[in-house]
């Protein structure tokens, strides 16, 4: 007589309720942060590169940076921006869900693979509750990971119940999302030959389609994207074997949150280079998968073979992390060895001593108790300087600016104001394309200081107590708030942002200087630029902010030539940031001058591709944000 499955069935369905109400417990803070750093930079393309079919169809067709993920990245936050635009919630909704959805799969597949509901509890509640995930719900570009994550056990889920096409397919979904999910195949394999007992020719044979789909992927990424390797660098070829086994303990021991959450694994050290040892990798996954997987497949006892099986499903699931981004990786890449570490555990709860549902609700319940003081604990994610503090600072910037914007609508210099260990790479990419977002120009334009500028539109200061940014100019000609923290007072500058000639704007375009939209604004400077600058008489040095556009003659920064007129010394200073402070030195023949005529030689320039934009449509350069003789 065969059991009544309905009780079953109402009971998994309580189980997934029940993981999806933990998670959402402990993740709904993390769904509640603003944007911050990357977030920016997709929502610019998805706003301005996408907009055109040619722009869509070039995210199938080019890596981003070291990665290529046109799902999870561009076409995610294309959707996102058409749906959502300018609020965070959406993002955040969005990466949540597909952490549930996961949550879910994963129980569904640790039920299929143990037979046993309440030991696959145990191993889906070390996967949902995990704080690791905290950094991947509120960072809405992590979606790589949660979405890489959630189609890769959505494969397995259908490879283990033997809908082979459908498997295949969210395989490929999974590396569209992200290079992580690589290693599915492996874990087919082992599936098969070691939980399943399957013969070796057999095992091989279901998982060949996937092995197939990871060999067009891995020679369409080389042959067509593209992975440039080198002898130094970061795309080096090289393996330091001495660091996995500590980055593989850290890793379990993050997995079981038993590491202070900020903690990043490249804190110890890690592999130099993004894609250090791809041949090597392989290799050990061939000798792990062909080697010694007879031998594992040969145990008898279940649990003992579950637990093989998932440490592999672990180790497997890090080879990419270990081998593409070992010096560069936080929590939120454990997604795919979190399923392998559950998997692991869960097999502890098929031993007779532990085979009982009151074993896994007390060890499902202590899981989300451990994750919810990691996470809301002192010194857990909601309490360091992480993600939500970062957060919290960067919705204090764009909150006013968007206000402000909206009431003056012709915001033209936007100036940030931050001590410099804010103001590092990253922040400054971050803004830079955010503004841009919200002003729905390709090119608005944002200084960075650690002085208020005088002639900037608006003046966003860092209230460093408070860990977020104020308002303390806005408009055009309103004065600088002249108590900032430092105690100092702004320093007026004269046109166009301190220099003394040309005066007019005829004057100004004839010495290849061009004005925004009026005077009293930065200003973009030709190839070739001759200033005049008045000089106290102490005067040793000119010091000069300029802002490099985001075009591609320029994305390799500006090379700049000074001179000054009566001198034939040649100072020259490369500008690789978007903005970026240089100091040329007055020769010392002329520090007895009270006027000074400059003279910049640009190494490149291009034409705005829009007729009449920013007042100019000649060849420009880099934009001058403003000069100080000191």
């Amino acid at each position: 007589m065969s059991r009544n499955p309905k009780p079953l069935l109402a009971r998994s369905l309580i189980i997934k309720a029940a993981l999806c109400a933990g998670a959402t417990l402990l993740f709904a803070v993390a769904a509640s942060t603003y944007f911050f750093l990357d977030d920016f930079v997709w929502m610019y393309k998805a706003r301005f590169e996408m907009a055109t079919l040619a722009g869509w169809l070039h995210a199938f067709t080019a890596i981003a940076g070291i990665g290529y993920r046109p799902v999870s990245q561009q076409i995610f936050f294309w959707m996102s921006w058409h749906i959502f635009g300018f609020n965070p919630l959406g993002y955040h909704l969005l990466c949540l869900v597909t952490l549930l959805a996961a949550s879910v799969y994963a129980y569904r597949v640790f039920c299929t693979i143990l037979s046993n509901s309440w030991a696959a509890l145990v191993g889906a509640s070390l996967f949902a509750f995990s704080s690791a995930h905290y950094d991947s719900v509120a960072w809405a570009s992590a979606f790589t990971e949660t979405s890489a994550t959630a189609a890769f056990i959505i494969s397995i889920y259908f490879y283990v119940t033997r809908k082979n096409a459908a498997s295949t397919a969210w395989y490929v979904i999974a590396l569209l999302c992200d290079e992580t999910a690589s290693p599915l195949p492996a874990v087919a394999f082992f599936l098969s030959l070691v939980v399943q007992r399957r013969p070796f020719a057999e095992s091989v044979k279901r998982s060949l389609p996937l092995w197939l789909i990871l060999g067009i992927y891995a020679y369409l990424r080389v042959m067509f994207l593209g992975i440039p390797f080198s002898q130094s660098g970061p795309y080096a070829f090289h393996a330091q074997l001495s660091i996995y086994g500590p980055l593989i303990y850290q890793s379990i021991l993050n997995c079981i949150g038993l590491l202070p959450p900020l903690h990043n694994v490249e804190n110890s050290g890690g592999v130099p280079g993004v894609a250090s040892s791809i041949a090597f990798t392989l290799l050990v996954a061939m000798v792990f998968a062909f080697g010694i997987g007879s031998v594992i497949g040969s145990q008898r006892s279940r649990a003992w073979r579950v637990a093989l099986f998932g440490l592999l499903w672990f180790l497997f699931g890090l080879m990419p992390i270990l081998v593409f981004t070992a010096d560069n990786w936080s929590l939120y890449n454990l997604g795919i060895p979190l399923l392998g570490f559950g998997m692991m555990v869960s097999s502890a709860f098929l031993l007779p001593s532990l085979e009982t549902r009151g074993a896994a609700l007390v060890a499902a319940i202590l899981i989300f108790v451990v994750n919810a003081f990691a996470i809301y604990g002192p010194g857990g994610w909601n309490d360091v300087d992480g993600p939500r503090k970062l957060a919290v600072a960067t919705k204090s910037l764009y909150a006013n600016l968007a206000n402000e914007m909206r009431r003056t609508r012709n915001a033209s210099v936007i100036n940030v104001v931050a001590p410099g260990d804010l103001d590092n790479a990253a922040h400054v990419a971050g803004y830079n394309w955010g503004i841009r977002v919200l002003s729905g120009s390709a090119s608005s334009n944002i200084a960075y200081t650690t002085r208020p500028l005088h002639d900037a539109d608006m003046v966003f200061l860092w209230h460093t107590a408070g860990g977020y940014f104020r308002l303390v100019k806005s408009h055009l000609r309103e004065n600088v708030a002249r108590t900032v923290e430092s105690g100092t007072t702004p320093p007026l500058h004269r046109y166009p942002i301190g220099i003394a000639t040309p005066r007019t704007l005829a004057q100004a375009r004839a010495a290849g200087i061009y004005s925004e939209t009026a005077q009293n604004r930065c200003c973009f400077l030709a190839k070739i630029a001759t200033l005049g600058l008045q000089k106290p008489t102490t005067a040793t040095r000119v010091i000069m902010s300029f802002y490099v556009p985001q075009v591609p003659p320029l994305r390799g920064g500006e090379l700049v030539h000074a001179t000054f007129a009566g001198s034939s010394l040649v100072q020259t200073a490369r500008i690789t940031r978007s903005s970026t402070e240089v100091n040329f030195a007055i020769p010392p023949t002329l520090r007895a001058k009270k006027n000074l005529t400059m003279t910049l030689r640009m190494g490149a320039a291009f034409v705005p591709k829009v007729i009449g934009e920013n007042g100019d449509v000649r060849e420009i350069s880099v934009m001058l944000i403003r000069v100080r003789v000191v």
